[in-house]
């Protein structure tokens, strides 16, 4: 029989989840178009490519045909259309709305195991209502999968530790190995695992062994497949060891850069919530005033691991590449759940969290509440095209997607010259401000092709982004090559 605080403990934290659910299944329907709309449509092509008959450990997308990316999250796509029917948005973000649940109460059982139920549950609680990781764990990226394994590895590897039981330490291996397969990038788990065993070996009953298996299951299929992957595409360059350091010392210049900095703080910030930010830096006040817990150290190991990776690999001054601090999220939300139990006033907790939901809350409705026009221009395409005719696009790959045919994006015009397409479709922000275009290509573009379909959404461009709030809409523009609208006429 569960006692009454257990019964308690379960209580709210299915209040969470609920709360957590409200905030990832809104408009859980909308079409795979703008905000990190070109990750949503790269799986979903992907799963269609598999359904397809396509091999499922080869990915292709309707636009670039054979695509880098990992496959897992085309499986679980293509598991829930199976399941729920083809080509729905919902059934496709499915899989990783879940993971994004599941992955609220991994925060709480990782909190209860290194320090306490209440912890456990604040953390889970900044996690569940942090803008970020609900809009990216209901997305068809992989960012939720990766959060999910990644938790799910911390929280059998301190299960083992706690029961001594070695099912615990390998299953956390083969949950990393999930993990790789949903981005590569989360094998740096392994680095605060291995410093805080390390450091605490004495508490561990491991051998050399031990370890050697626990890396390889992980690191092995990982280094297989990236293998596979470069002999399919032999131009991947996939980066080395020396790779790593060259690229973290180059990188480095543009973190230390004031705006750069600066624009890097303002998403983090805005991504998890000011409030658990705010807790953040006043537990790491008392930490350096009063000294740390024992299991403080693993959260300050995860979190500089992950900056090295960040600051190692990734191109984190664009304002499309703000998904990658997601992985900062989880460990400062425990961090933030240590903060809060720091304060004694419950009158200052509870206005904390009344806050904290309040600025979730008007976060997300805002990047929810939005229509683009690239599945209308899709459709419209759908029906223009002929049985595999291909077409030109510039600008968000929904169109493609959405249209059913292949489409050449391209950096510059020089496609648009060299191959006959009859159809081009064009990203107003792209076209009006020559973001890709020089002025030959647009010149080209108006003397060849009539304007046949011009479809306007309520989001607004400035500055040639699509994810800042202006003066004028953002639309798509289709373009037919004028010999053809002769023929047609």
């Amino acid at each position: 029989m569960i006692n009454k605080s257990k019964k308690n403990y379960l209580y709210l934290l299915f209040i969470i989840l609920i709360l957590g659910l409200f905030l990832r299944a809104y408009h859980l329907d909308v079409p795979f178009e703008g905000f990190h709309a070109a990750k949503e449509v790269q799986f979903a092509s992907m799963a269609q490519h598999f359904q397809e008959g396509g091999h499922y450990f080869v990915p292709e997308t309707h636009w670039e045909g054979f695509n880098t990316n990992v496959f897992f999250p085309g499986w679980l796509v293509l598991g829930s259309w199976d399941l729920f029917g083809s080509n729905y948005e919902w059934a496709a973000r499915l899989p990783f709305l879940i993971m994004g649940l599941l992955s609220i109460v991994l925060v709480y059982l990782i909190g209860k195991e290194m320090y306490n139920k209440k912890i456990g549950l604040f953390a889970a609680f900044f996690l569940a209502v942090s803008p970020m990781a609900a809009y990216f764990s209901r997305n068809v990226q992989g960012e939720s999968p990766l959060i999910f394994f990644s938790l799910l590895t911390i929280y059998l590897f301190f299960l083992f530790k706690r029961t001594k039981k070695i099912k615990f330490f390998y299953l956390s291996s083969f949950s990393l190995l999930f993990a790789s397969m949903s981005k590569y990038t989360t094998l740096y788990i392994l680095f605060p695992i291995i410093i805080y065993y390390y450091l605490n070996r004495k508490e561990f009953n491991l051998n050399f062994k031990n370890w050697i298996l626990y890396v390889a299951i992980p690191l092995i299929p990982t280094f297989l497949y990236m293998q596979y992957v470069k002999s399919i595409v032999s131009e991947l360059n996939f980066a080395t060891n020396f790779d790593f350091i060259d690229m973290g010392l180059t990188n480095l210049s543009s973190i230390l850069d004031f705006n750069g900095l600066i624009y890097r703080v303002i998403h983090l910030i805005g991504g998890v919530n000011p409030i658990p930010i705010f807790l953040t830096m006043f537990l790491i006040y008392l930490i350096i005033k009063k000294g740390w817990l024992k299991n403080d150290e693993f959260i300050f190991y995860w979190l500089i691991s992950y900056f090295l990776v960040y600051l190692s690999f990734l191109n984190i001054a664009t304002p499309g590449n703000n998904y990658y601090l997601i992985s900062f999220i989880p460990p400062i939300c425990l961090i933030a759940g240590r903060g809060i139990m720091q304060i004694k006033n419950k009158f200052v907790i509870s206005t904390l969290i009344f806050l904290t939901i309040l600025i979730s809350f008007f976060s997300l409705l805002i990047i929810y509440d939005v229509n683009y026009p690239y599945k209308d221009a899709g459709n419209e395409l759908s029906i223009l095209l002929a049985p595999g005719e291909d077409f030109y696009r510039v600008g968000d790959p929904s169109v493609c997607y959405y249209s059913g045919h292949r489409c050449y994006p391209s950096e510059s015009g020089y496609n648009l010259f060299e191959m006959n397409y009859n159809y081009l479709s064009i990203q107003s922000a792209i076209f009006n401000r020559d973001i890709i275009y020089d002025q030959e290509s647009v010149d080209y573009i108006n003397n060849n092709f009539d304007l046949i379909y011009n479809v306007t959404g309520n989001v607004r461009i400035l500055k040639g982004t699509t994810f800042t709030p202006g003066e004028e809409p953002e639309y798509e523009l289709i373009y037919i090559r004028k010999q053809v609208m002769s023929f047609q006429t």
